[in-house]
C-alpha cells in the first residue's frame, strides 16, 4: 500500500482484490469523513489500475506511469471560473479529475467529462477520472453526469469522492458502488505526526485527540494555540447556551471569518467537536443532559441536533460567495435562541 494513506485498512486490501480479480466497478462513489484521505485512495487505485506492473492488486510506483499519478497535483488554483469547465490532466493522459471552483461543481465541466470519457486510452488500457467533492454539483451537472454513468464506456473508471453522501441524488447514488470510509484512528495520526510530519510526541497526542480521525485537520492545526484557541470557542457556546450572550462569539466569529474559507471551515468542525465535549462533559458529571449550573437548562438530543444542523448548514452554504462574519454571527444568534426555550 501507497506509504501516503493511513487508516481504512480493510477499505484498502478489499480495493487491492478488486483490482486483482479485474473486478473494480465502473462507477464508484468514496464517501467518509472529510479529511481522512479518499482522494489518496482514489488516486492509489488509479495507479494500480494503470500500472504496468501491477504486483496483487497493488501499483508497483516504480514505472513510469505510476510515477507520473502519484507525483499529481490533486488541487487547482485558478481564480476564474472558466478555469474549471474542463477535466484537469495530470503529466499522463488517461488520469484526470474534475474539482470545484468555489465549492461548486460546473455543468460544463461534467460536460467536459462527458466528452473526454468516450475517448479510448492514450497510453494504458483504461481510463480514470476522479470528480472531487461530487456532492457540489449543482442539478444540472448531477443530471449531465447521469449520462455518462448510465452506459460508461468498458474501459473507463468513474470515483466519485464527498463528504456529504446524502447530498448526492438517488439516481447518482444507484449507479455506482458505494465505499463508506471511516474516520482515521487517533493512534495511526499520532504516529503519522510524528514520523512522517516531524511533530514532537507530546504535540502529536495533543492534536490527534482533537483531530476527531481526520489527518487533514491535524495537519492544519497549530499545537501551540490549539487549546487556546478551543477555550475560547467553549467559552463562546457556554455564553451563548446558559447566559444568551453572543459578544464572546461575535468577537470570535470576526477573528476566524478574516482568514481563508478552509479556516472558517475548521473552525466549524471545531465548533462542533466543542459542543459535543460540553455535552458530554456534563453528562458524565450529572448523569444527564443538563447543562446548567443550576439546573434550569437541558439542552436535549433535539436541540442539539438542531444547533449541528445550523452549523452543517453554514458549512454547506459555504459554496456560494457567502459573507462569513454575518453568517457565523447569524449562527450564534441561533444558537442562543434555540438555548433560550429552556432558559425561560
Amino acid at each position: 500500500m501507497n506509504s501516503e494513506l493511513i487508516g481504512n485498512k480493510k477499505i484498502a486490501e478489499a480495493l487491492k482484490r478488486l483490482v486483482v480479480n479485474q473486478s473494480v466497478p465502473q462507477s464508484m462513489i468514496f464517501s467518509g469523513p472529510a479529511g481522512i484521505g479518499k482522494k489518496l485512495f482514489a488516486r492509489n487505485l488509479a495507479a494500480a489500475l494503470i500500472c504496468r506492473s501491477k504486483n496483487n492488486g497493488e501499483a508497483c510506483n516504480q514505472c513510469s506511469p505510476c510515477q507520473r499519478i502519484n507525483n499529481a497535483q490533486l488541487t487547482h488554483s485558478g481564480e476564474k471560473a472558466e478555469d474549471f469547465d474542463r477535466v484537469f490532466f495530470t503529466s499522463h493522459p488517461d488520469f484526470g479529475l474534475i474539482l470545484p471552483h468555489k465549492r461548486m461543481i460546473r455543468v460544463e465541466a461534467i460536460r467536459s467529462l462527458e466528452q473526454e470519457v468516450n475517448f479510448r486510452p492514450f497510453e494504458a488500457d483504461c481510463r480514470v477520472f476522479i470528480i472531487d467533492d461530487a456532492d457540489r454539483m449543482n442539478t444540472q451537472a448531477a443530471n449531465a453526469l447521469l449520462k455518462t454513468l448510465e452506459e460508461p464506456p468498458s474501459y473507463a473508471y468513474l470515483i466519485l469522492i464527498t463528504s456529504r453522501f446524502d447530498s448526492l441524488l438517488p439516481t447518482i447514488v444507484s449507479r455506482c458502488q458505494a465505499i463508506r470510509f471511516g474516520a482515521i484512528q487517533r493512534t495511526e495520526i499520532q504516529k503519522y505526526l510524528t514520523e512522517k510530519a516531524g511533530y514532537s510526541a507530546e504535540d502529536a497526542a495533543k492534536i490527534a485527540e482533537f483531530s476527531d480521525g481526520s489527518l487533514a485537520d491535524a495537519l492544519r492545526v497549530d499545537p501551540e494555540s490549539l487549546e487556546k484557541d478551543y477555550a475560547l470557542i467553549r467559552n463562546a457556546l457556554e455564553s451563548a447556551i446558559f447566559k444568551g450572550s453572543i459578544l464572546e462569539g461575535l468577537n470570535l466569529i470576526e477573528k476566524v471569518s478574516a482568514g481563508e474559507a478552509e479556516d472558517f471551515d475548521l473552525f466549524l468542525t471545531q465548533l462542533e467537536q466543542v459542543l459535543g465535549r460540553l455535552l458530554e462533559s456534563h453528562i458524565l458529571q450529572s448523569g444527564s443532559a443538563n447543562l446548567s449550573p443550576n439546573n434550569r437548562f437541558s439542552l436535549n438530543s433535539d436541540r442539539l441536533n438542531q444547533i449541528i444542523f445550523e452549523i452543517e448548514s453554514l458549512r454547506a452554504n459555504l459554496s456560494v460567495n457567502l459573507n462569513r462574519k454575518v453568517a457565523g454571527a447569524s449562527l450564534f444568534v441561533k444558537i442562543s435562541e434555540l438555548s433560550e426555550i429552556n432558559r425561560n
